[in-house]
């Protein structure tokens, strides 16, 4: 008999195999979910960039000057990463005073978008129901 063990046992090596195992899987679960982040984030700025570019269209046009903003805003939904975008829009109004005695009302378009669907998106633009799955410009 050998008093000095070499190599390693059977036990061991299944032990270290499974340390490795759940190491792998957390690295692999992680991964996951940065991608998904990722491409969540990347949604995100599509949409809203897609809000702004509707916005600027209509405060860039002239003849959209008729009064009301939102009717000449392109409300057409649209589709991103498989999910369908409606569009929303609300004129807030606001009075501001500019000298003693005298006041302006203010008008501006607010624009949201949801996934959900087209009464999400009305809640989100008027401010009745807001929701975290909202996408809101001009607010």
């Amino acid at each position: 008999m050998r008093s000095k063990q070499r190599g390693f046992t059977l036990l061991e090596a299944l032990v270290a195999l499974v340390l490795f195992a759940i190491l792998v899987s957390g690295s692999a679960l992680t991964m996951k979910h940065l991608l998904r982040t990722q491409t969540e984030v990347h949604v995100s700025s599509i949409v809203l960039d897609q809000m702004q570019e509707r916005l600027q269209g209509v405060v860039g046009n002239p003849s959209s000057t008729s009064g009301d903003v939102c009717a000449s805003i392109n409300k057409n939904a649209f589709t991103i990463d498989g999910k369908t975008f409606h569009i929303a829009c609300h004129t807030k109004t606001s009075t501001v005073a500019v000298a003693s005695g005298v006041t302006v009302n203010l008008k501006w378009p607010i624009l949201a978008a949801s996934s959900t669907s087209q009464a999400e998106a009305d809640g989100c633009a008027d401010a009745s129901a807001v929701k975290d799955t909202c996408y809101i410009v001009g607010n």
